[in-house]
């Protein structure tokens, strides 16, 4: 979907420098394809959220030379295990640590006895993170934002788009590409200046009477002259007959 999306980019604009989308796009396959594309993107990688009220990943620090995570007790999570299928590293922490752990009752929850944080094993994961929160990132949120998702309110209130009108992939497609050509054609319009558009179509509906009216005045022109013609021998004879 990805790759297809970015193809047809490359094809009428060119390739982008950044992209800006939700966490939903934050996999290690879609940010690895665009990072071997030389995009930069403004896009969360996909993280496992935490429970309310737990400590969340962000709170545990990652040390890159021991391998190894510091809990907010400065307590050691170690390498435990690695799922190669998603490409995906777990760090434990060991029970007695936090058995006598005063905020045990912050970090795991029910009756379980040790906490576990995972992490991707790939660099593609640390580069969109940094990008993400990078200054440029943010603008690039804040536009997606009030653009796009502004963009997507619009083709839900206004133009139908809450609900399909019809069935069938195909037809779908039709009623997609039809919304999107009318919210593209409303903001060519606010990209234009208003009182020069008024003025082009006065100026082209003042041409358009003007020549209608010459076309006229010569069409009434021609068949006055082909009257007086068909008229002219029979006067002419009338006034010899005298």
């Amino acid at each position: 979907m990805v790759s297809e999306l970015i193809e047809n980019h490359e094809k009428i604009l060119g390739s982008p420098s950044w992209i800006v989308a939700d966490t939903k796009y934050g996999s290690e396959e879609c940010l690895g394809y665009l990072q071997d594309k030389n995009i930069k993107t403004a896009i969360k990688p996909e993280t496992k959220t935490s429970k309310s009220g737990y400590f969340s990943k962000s709170e545990f620090r990652y040390d890159r030379e021991k391998d190894c995570y510091i809990c907010p007790a400065n307590k050691l999570l170690k390498r435990k295990s690695k799922n190669y299928v998603a490409n995906r590293i777990s760090y434990k922490s060991n029970k007695k640590d936090c058995s006598l752990c005063p905020l045990r009752e912050k970090c795991i929850s029910g009756k379980g006895n040790f906490r576990i944080v995972s992490h991707y094993d790939s660099p593609c994961y640390e580069k969109a993170k940094a990008w993400y929160y990078s200054g440029y990132g943010k603008v690039m949120q804040k536009l997606r934002g009030t653009v796009i998702e502004g963009i997507m309110g619009q083709a839900k209130t206004y133009h139908g788009m809450e609900k399909t009108r019809f069935r069938g992939l195909a037809k779908v497609q039709i009623q997609f590409l039809l919304t999107a050509t009318a919210l593209n054609l409303k903001k060519m319009v606010r990209m234009l200046d208003v009182n020069e558009i008024k003025a082009r179509i006065d100026s082209r509906f003042t041409n358009f009477i003007q020549l209608v009216k010459g076309v006229s005045w010569n069409l009434f022109r021609k068949k006055d002259v082909q009257v007086a013609y068909a008229t002219g021998p029979i006067i002419y004879s009338l006034v010899h007959a005298d």
